[in-house]
């Protein structure tokens, strides 16, 4: 489907919803975020018999929301985390993509992006300028959770982590306002495998972070060999070990030495496709309990975890491949270590946990199903050729058609006069002629308009829209799988919530993962903004 201008508006009606505030007196001393990169809804299915740890106790013992989703076009990282956070559609929070492009002074620009931050670091070689650049959430145009509970109360703490910076940054939410910012935002560099901040956020590093930097756990693994930990019926019944299109198409099954099999990739960019890069985040998050100790000062602490390791594995195995299972086994066990270290700082009863995921993914497509980025740029350009020659428009050079992703942005600056003065006409001749490529969608469904128009936000958006046919991937790989449409299997997550007062259930009916916020607001007692998209769940889960 091709798409362009204003979208129509389209309303999603929760019926079973509510709002309640806790009492002072009923209020935890903490929350923790989780969000588990691009967890599809059917792993709790799939996977949780075969869970003993950290996500038994979520999915058995919580609230749990089997047809939550996303209800945006462009399922992406930085999409799925300002969602999330904010408890508003990105029509309204601005973040549009990993990328979008800023229309205003003509260019395409990274999500969490700051050229007037540094960013901090413990590893003190020298690196390219370039490398040395900060990252702050000043696209972000709503507040978050976070910033909601660092604005409730001064004592209130937020701390933020994930092995991406746009997860991070985007969890924490707004950083302009001192008195509303998070306390501390941490993500993992893959030059020197330090955590790091940007001087957004702080001056220097605390001391624990250097330290933790320095410890040598995040080399723990230079002489590993990743194998499966579970029992290999387990692995068997949730499919084959080796398929042709898992990540390389050569090191397709166990074990995997991932040092050798990312060729020349140094060790921490190997290991950020591993579980065990999750792994050392979550014990970078107990580090953080143990020396920020949340849940013991006078206000309330939210604590934000980004698991992005579970992203590089599905987007190298796919969703159904012993490996992405084999990395949930591991992720059960890291966060049953990381609730222990809760219940042991904080006690059971005194802190939440609310469960989710940016977005989902795609089966591995047959190569049938992959369209090069190359093929689709030739054929696009093609089709413009030709109707701009049959629009009487002086279109002569590529150059006036930039991609982003399927996306289509005329750089007007390049236009001839002629075609400036037919602007419009040049836009509907170019989306005439891409409705007749065979792998764009053709019928506009409610569901679809709806999704792009929550997407829709004016001076970040392309001219022109593109939405290729369900089950179809936009690829420069022949192997592997991805995500970024409006299709159920991007945009069903998970959806939880666990703790004290919370009724361990199943709920079938349709929520979206803007009522996260809402939801978490009302459990934590902190009031919320009025503009949010979101509704709280609240009354659904309560004991």
């Amino acid at each position: 489907m091709v798409t362009v201008g204003v979208l129509v508006a389209a309303v999603l009606l929760i019926g079973q919803t509510g709002v309640a505030r806790q009492s002072s007196s009923q209020r935890p001393k903490a929350a923790v975020v989780i969000v588990i990169d691009q967890m599809r809804a059917d792993y709790v299915t799939r996977f949780t018999p075969y869970f003993t740890g950290g996500l038994k106790r979520i999915l058995s013992e919580g609230a749990v929301f089997d047809s939550a989703s996303h209800e945006h076009a462009n399922t992406e990282t930085a999409v799925g985390h300002a969602t999330l956070s904010t408890g508003c559609f990105p029509s309204h929070h601005g973040i549009v993509g990993n990328e979008f492009y800023d229309r205003l002074h003509d260019q395409i620009v990274y999500a969490v992006e700051d050229t007037t931050t540094r960013l901090l670091r413990t590893t003190s070689a020298p690196l390219k300028r370039d490398d040395s650049l900060g990252s702050s959430a000043h696209y972000l145009l709503r507040s978050s959770i976070a910033n909601w509970v660092a604005q409730a109360d001064k004592h209130n703490r937020v701390f933020s982590i994930s092995l991406k910076d746009r997860s991070a940054i985007l969890m924490a939410g707004q950083s302009a306002q001192e008195n509303t910012r998070a306390d501390a935002v941490y993500w993992w560099d893959r030059k020197t495998g330090d955590f790091v901040t940007s001087t957004a956020y702080a001056q220097a590093l605390p001391e624990w972070v250097n330290r933790f930097n320095r410890s040598g756990a995040r080399d723990n693994w230079r002489d590993s060999v990743w194998n499966r930990i579970g029992d290999t019926t387990q692995y068997d019944a949730i499919g084959p070990d080796s398929v042709a299109l898992e990540n390389d198409g050569i090191h397709t099954a166990f074990p995997h030495r991932f040092t050798t099999e990312r060729g020349n990739r140094s060790y921490y960019d190997a290991l950020y496709y591993t579980p065990y890069a999750d792994q050392l985040l979550i014990g970078f998050a107990r580090e953080l309990i143990r020396k920020e100790k949340p849940g013991k000062g006078k206000g309330f602490d939210l604590l934000m975890i980004s698991c992005s390791a579970a992203d590089a594995v599905g987007h190298s195995f796919g969703p159904m491949s012993q490996e992405i299972f084999d990395h949930y086994l591991r992720l059960d066990k890291c966060l049953d270590t990381l609730i222990r270290t809760l219940d042991s700082a904080l006690g059971r009863d005194n802190y939440v946990i609310a469960l989710s995921s940016d977005h989902g993914c795609a089966n591995l497509p047959p190569v049938e199903n992959r369209i090069s980025v190359r093929d689709y740029q030739a054929a696009v350009l093609g089709v413009a050729k030709e109707a701009m020659a049959s629009s009487l428009l002086d279109f002569r050079r590529d150059s006036v058609i930039s991609f982003l992703g399927s996306d289509l942005i005329i750089r007007r600056n390049r236009l001839a006069p002629i075609d400036s003065a037919n602007e419009s006409l040049l836009i509907r001749a170019l989306t005439w002629s891409l409705d007749k490529l065979p792998f764009v969608l053709k019928e506009e469904s409610a569901e679809t308009i709806r999704m792009l128009d929550n997407n829709f936000y004016p001076g970040r958006m392309p001219d022109i829209s593109v939405i290729l046919k369900e089950n179809l991937l936009l690829t420069s790989s022949t192997t592997g799988t991805g995500h970024g449409t409006p299709y159920w299997y991007d945009r069903h997550v998970p959806l939880a919530f666990w703790g004290v007062h919370i009724k361990p259930q199943h709920l079938t009916y349709r929520v979206r993962t803007v009522d996260m916020a809402p939801t978490l607001a009302d459990l934590i007692g902190i009031a919320q903004p009025d503009s949010v998209d979101g509704v709280s769940l609240f009354r659904n889960i309560r004991e």
